[in-house]
């Protein structure tokens, strides 16, 4: 009898309990209310609308938080730096990445310290996309912290590991806006990569801004199989690099008149007549001549009157 009296009662209370009002809309999920078209218009308006973009990172779909997270690149704002931070641990990567590009955009110092942990090599396995977005923002705020943190990115990844390629392939593209000197060493084990996509980028590095270090790594990939990679070097060599690296103006020379005459790549030839214009003298001379009266090809006729 207990147990009925008991089910009794407990049904009793249900039935006095007040009902849910209908007219009461349930809890709102992060985010609501905000639409693409309204982020749009944040963006076309070049307007700053803090607590929409916020509840617009909040959103429960990934889609939307990315898009908020676009917007906030779009704008450029430092206010923003505040409200990506945070967005760079979303579960979802593709949301994450894309604030770490927002912060590149951006391109406030106050974001580097939001962005160095995320450039860490021990990320580089489960969320490449986050720590290669994270080396790209990096590579556009020159700041003494970011240039550490990619060089330390670029010592630390593992060069077979994986994400190897996205990750140090944008460290590569990031490291050379930090500006001199060049950070040669970190930079030089990458030329000898297995995967062309990563020697041509650490080409790249070492050659967008020269240096007698770096010239004399990029001298040593003048016969890499990748074209690019012998682009950039037929690029940097030129004669007062040669000169001041130790690499020999003779031997530089021999090499880019190698490259300029007997290449099969003609971005390789381009750039090689191009730079023989910086080794004056009679062998120039003629080497130049005979391309630009030879060649069938006219970007390398102009390459060579340049170098003229």
């Amino acid at each position: 009898m207990n147990a009925v009296r008991l089910t009794a009662a407990a049904l009793l209370l249900a039935a006095c309990a007040p009902a849910a009002d209908p007219s009461r809309p349930p809890s709102p999920s992060p985010g609501d209310g905000v639409t693409e078209a309204g982020l749009l218009r944040l963006a076309d308006r070049r307007d700053f609308d803090e607590g929409y973009l916020r509840a617009g990172l909040a959103h429960r779909d990934p889609a939307m938080a990315r898009r908020a997270a676009w917007v906030l690149a779009n704008l450029r704002r430092a206010e923003g730096v505040a409200l990506l931070g945070p967005v760079l641990a979303h579960r979802d990567t593709s949301v994450a990445a894309t604030a770490a590009f927002a912060l590149g955009q951006i391109a406030d110092s106050a974001a580097v310290p939001l962005l160095v942990p995320y450039a860490d090599a021990a990320r580089a396995a489960a969320a490449p996309t986050v720590v290669a977005e994270a080396a790209y923002a990096l590579g556009k705020i020159r700041h003494p912290q970011a240039r550490a943190a990619l060089e330390t990115l670029l010592r630390t990844v593992d060069a077979d590991g994986s994400g190897a390629r996205e990750v140090a392939g944008a460290a590569l593209l990031a490291i050379w806006r930090q500006g001199r000197p060049t950070p040669v060493d970190a930079i030089e084990p990458w030329i000898r990569h297995a995967d062309p996509e990563i020697r041509w980028r650490a080409a790249y590095a070492l050659a967008r801004r020269p240096e007698p270090a770096a010239t004399a790594a990029l001298f040593r990939a003048a016969a890499d199989p990748e074209p690019l990679v012998r682009s950039f070097v037929a690029r940097a060599l030129t004669g007062p690099m040669a000169d001041s690296s130790g690499v020999g103006r003779q031997a530089a020379w021999q090499t880019l008149r190698g490259l300029a005459e007997d290449d099969p790549a003609q971005i390789v030839r381009i750039n090689a007549l191009r730079t023989l214009g910086t080794y004056p003298g009679e062998p120039t001379l003629r080497v130049l001549l005979g391309a630009a009266g030879s060649s069938e090809h006219p970007y390398e006729v102009i390459a060579a009157l340049e170098g003229l």
